[in-house]
C-alpha cells in the first residue's frame, strides 16, 4: 500500500525534527568553520592535482586530515555517541587500512601495500572529519555539503577557463583524443564531474531557499554533466546510471527530483552532438577549436538548466498536488521487479534472447578484433578491446590459492604479468571488489564492505531528523553510488579526490544520528589523537621519499652526484620502496657508472625480488659478466615473459654467448 501525505503537512514535522538537533555552541561553530574551509581546500587541491593519485599530493593532504581530526575531535568535547553503526564504520574502515598494511608481511609488492594502506587510512580520516563536521554543525548540518560541492564548482570553473584560454591542445587531452584535464584520466574526470552533477540535485530540490540558489546549482550540475560527455568516458556510464537510480529512490520529494533531473539533463541532451564533436577532431588541426566550442555549449547547457530550474522552483510549490510520500517496502520491491521484467521482455521482443546477446558481446569484446576506428563519432559507441575481462579473471586467482589473506596488497601487478595475455602491464584490476578479494582475501573484502555498509546504515538513520539531514543523506548516497558503481569496473578508489570526499559526505550524513548527549570519552579522544599522530608520522617520510625521487628524476642531468644523494636518502626514508634504487641504477647506466648501476639494481632486487625491473637493470649493467647477466635476464623474463625490452636484452645476451 501507498501512504499518501499532504506535502505541506510535513513541513512543521521536518522543521521540528531539525530544531531538535539544537544550535552549535560557539566553540563548535569555530570547529565547523575550520573543517569546512580545510576540507574545501583539500578536495579542490586534490582534484586539480591529478585527482591526488600520486603520493606527492595525497600524502600532504592526508597529514592535514590527520591534524584536522586531532584538533577538531581529539581536542574538543563534541557530543559524539560512543556506540552505533558510525562506530562500526570507523572501526571497519581503519581495520581495512590496517589489514592492507599488515599485508606487507606476504605481498610481493611492499611499496604498493604501503601506498594503498596510507590511502585507506586517509579515507577513514575523511569519514571521521565529515562526521565531526556534522556533529559540530548540529541543525545547520546542510552546510556539510559545502566542501564537496564548493570544490566541484571551483574545479568546473577552472576547467572552463583553462580550456577556453588554452593555446595548446596537448595538455588537455590524451592520445585517444579524450579529455584528461585535470585528473589525467578520462574516467576519473568523468566520475568526479558526475558526482558533482548528480550530487547537486538534492540541494536543488530542497525547500525553503531563494530561487537563485537552485538556479546556480542547476548551472553547476548541467555544466559538470556536459563535461562528463566531453570526457568520453564509458566507465562513467554505470556510475551515472547508479546515481540516477539512487537519487530517485532516496529522495523525499520524488516528483520534484525527477522534474529537476529532467531539467538538468534536457539541455545536455539538446547539445549532445556539439559535446561529442571534439572526439572526432581532437588529433586534428581543429581539435582545440572544437574542444573550446564544446565548452561553450556546456556553458549554454548550464544557463538553460538554470532557467528551467528557476521556473520549476517558482511553479511547482504553487501547484496544489498531494504528494505520494513513500511506498511500502513490498510495493517498492514489486515496482522495481516489474520494471526489470518489463525491460527484459521489451529487449527480448526487439533484440532477441538477452543471454545470447550478452554472450555475443563478450565474445566480440574478448576477441580484440575491433579498434577505435571501427565506430566513429563517439567513444561511447565503441564496444571492443575491453581488457577488463582479463584483468578480473586474473585478479581473483590469488584468492583461490589463499582465500583468507589473498596475494597481498599490490600483488595484482605481479600476478598479471605472468598470468595475463601480455598486452598490458596494469597496476590495478579495474574492479575494487575483485581486486580487494584477490589481494586481501575474504578478510579484506569483509572489512571494506562492513565499513561502507555500516556508514550507509548510520547515514540512513539520520533521515528521521528532518529535511536538511535527509538532503545531506541523499547527497551522500548519490555521490557514493556514482563513485562505487564506477569503482566496480575501474580504479576510481585510488584517486583521493573521488574516494575521500565521498566518505566525508557519508560521515556527515551519519552525523545527526551519531549526536550524543555528552562529550566523547577522554580515553577515546586521546586514542584517536595518538593514532592520527602516528599516521601523520608514517606519511611524512613516505612523502619526502617520493618528493626526493621526483626531484632527482628531473635534475640528474644537471647534477648527477646530487641526484644520487637524493635517491639514497629517499631509499633510506622508505625501506619498502625500490623506486629510488631503480632510478639510480638507470641513471648510472646512462652515465656509464656500471658499478653504481649494478649495486643499486642489486639493492632494489633485495627489496623487491618479484619486480622484474630490477633484474632487467641488473642484466643491462652486467653485460661484461655474461653468466650473471643471463641469470638476471632469465629472472626478469620469468616475472614478465612478454615484455619487449626484456625479450630484446635476452636475445642480445644469447647472441653474444653464441658468438
Amino acid at each position: 500500500m501507498l501512504r499518501v501525505q499532504d506535502e505541506a503537512a510535513t513541513r512543521p514535522t521536518d522543521d521540528a525534527a531539525s530544531r531538535s538537533l539544537g544550535d552549535p555552541v560557539p566553540a563548535a561553530k569555530l570547529i565547523a568553520w575550520a573543517l569546512i574551509v580545510s576540507m574545501l581546500g583539500i578536495w579542490t587541491w586534490w582534484a586539480l592535482s591529478q585527482g591526488a593519485y600520486f603520493g606527492t599530493v595525497l600524502l600532504p593532504g592526508a597529514v592535514l586530515l590527520y591534524l584536522l581530526v586531532i584538533v577538531t575531535f581529539s581536542l574538543s568535547r563534541l557530543p559524539i555517541s560512543g556506540r552505533g553503526p558510525h562506530i562500526v564504520a570507523i572501526v571497519a574502515l581503519v581495520g581495512f587500512a590496517a589489514w592492507t598494511l599488515a599485508s606487507l608481511l606476504w605481498t610481493p609488492a611492499r611499496d604498493l601495500a604501503l601506498d594503498y594502506a596510507q590511502r585507506d587510512f586517509a579515507f577513514a580520516a575523511a569519514f571521521g572529519a565529515g562526521l565531526t563536521l556534522a556533529v559540530a554543525l548540529r541543525r545547520h548540518v546542510i552546510f556539510s555539503v559545502v566542501p564537496f560541492l564548493g570544490a566541484g564548482a571551483i574545479v568546473v570553473v577552472v576547467m572552463l577557463v583553462k580550456i577556453k584560454t588554452a593555446g595548446d591542445l596537448q595538455p588537455l587531452i590524451d592520445r585517444s583524443g579524450t579529455l584528461e584535464f585535470p585528473f589525467g584520466y578520462r574516467n576519473a574526470n568523468a566520475g568526479f564531474l558526475a558526482m558533482v552533477a548528480l550530487g547537486s540535485i538534492p540541494m536543488i530540490v530542497r525547500r525553503g531557499r531563494p530561487v537563485v540558489v537552485p538556479a546556480l546549482l542547476a548551472f553547476l550540475a548541467a555544466t559538470a554533466g556536459s563535461l562528463v560527455v566531453v570526457s568520453q568516458s564509458r566507465g562513467s556510464v554505470l556510475g551515472v546510471a547508479a546515481g540516477c537510480l539512487v537519487l530517485v529512490l532516496v529522495s523525499r520529494r520524488r516528483i520534484a527530483t525527477v522534474l529537476t533531473l529532467i531539467a538538468v539533463a534536457a539541455p545536455i541532451a539538446l547539445f549532445l552532438p556539439e559535446l561529442l564533436d571534439p572526439y572526432e577532431t581532437a588529433r586534428g588541426a581543429d581539435g582545440l577549436r572544437e574542444l573550446q566550442q564544446a565548452v561553450t555549449w556546456s556553458i549554454f547547457a548550464g544557463l538553460l538548466a538554470a532557467v528551467l530550474v528557476a521556473i520549476l522552483s517558482i511553479v511547482v510549490p504553487r501547484v496544489p498536488v498531494r504528494r505520494i510520500a513513500q511506498p511500502s517496502p513490498a510495493a517498492a520491491t514489486a515496482a522495481i521487479l516489474a520494471t526489470i521484467a518489463a525491460g527484459l521482455l521489451a529487449f527480448t521482443v526487439l533484440v532477441g534472447n538477452p543471454l545470447d546477446s550478452l554472450e555475443d558481446g563478450i565474445n566480440e569484446i574478448s576477441s580484440g578484433d575491433r579498434e577505435y576506428g571501427d565506430i566513429e563519432g563517439s567513444r561511447f559507441t565503441y564496444a571492443g578491446g575491453l581488457s577488463r575481462l582479463n584483468f578480473w579473471e586474473v585478479a581473483i586467482d590469488p584468492a583461490e590459492a589463499d582465500p583468507i589473506n589473498g596475494g597481498g596488497a599490490g600483488s595484482f601487478r605481479s600476478v598479471y604479468l605472468v598470468e595475463g595475455p601480455g598486452d598490458f602491464e596494469p597496476r590495478n584490476a579495474h574492479s575494487l571488489p575483485l581486486e580487494v578479494l584477490g589481494e586481501l582475501g575474504i578478510v579484506g573484502l569483509l572489512l571494506l564492505l562492513t565499513g561502507l555498509g555500516a556508514a550507509a546504515v548510520a547515514a540512513f538513520r539520520s533521515r528521521r531528523h528532518g529535511q536538511d539531514p535527509s538532503v545531506v543523506v541523499a547527497t551522500a548516497f548519490v555521490v557514493a553510488a556514482v563513485m562505487l558503481a564506477q569503482a566496480a569496473v575501474d580504479w576510481s578508489w585510488y584517486f583521493g579526490a573521488q574516494a575521500a570526499p565521498m566518505l566525508a559526505l557519508l560521515g556527515s550524513a551519519a552525523g545527526p544520528a551519531a549526536l550524543g548527549t555528552r562529550p566523547a570519552r577522554t580515553a577515546a579522544r586521546v586514542a584517536v589523537a595518538i593514532a592520527a599522530g602516528l599516521l601523520a608520522a608514517l606519511a611524512l617520510p613516505t612523502f619526502v621519499s617520493e618528493r626526493l625521487t621526483l626531484e632527482a628524476g628531473r635534475s640528474w642531468r644537471a647534477d648527477t652526484p646530487d641526484a644520487y644523494s637524493k635517491l639514497d636518502t629517499a631509499a633510506d626514508l622508505n625501506p619498502y620502496t625500490d623506486v629510488p634504487l631503480l632510478l639510480k641504477s638507470a641513471i648510472a647506466a646512462r652515465r656509464g657508472d656500471d658499478d653504481v648501476a649494478v649495486a643499486a639494481a642489486r639493492e632494489a632486487i633485495a627489496r623487491a625480488p618479484e619486480n622484474w625491473r630490477g633484474h632487467l637493470l641488473a642484466a643491462e649493467a652486467l653485460r661484461d659478466d655474461s653468466a650473471a647477466a643471463r641469470a638476471a635476464i632469465e629472472r626478469a623474463d620469468a616475472l614478465n615473459p612478454t615484455n619487449p625490452e626484456v625479450n630484446r636484452i635476452e636475445r642480445q645476451l644469447r647472441a653474444g654467448t653464441e658468438r
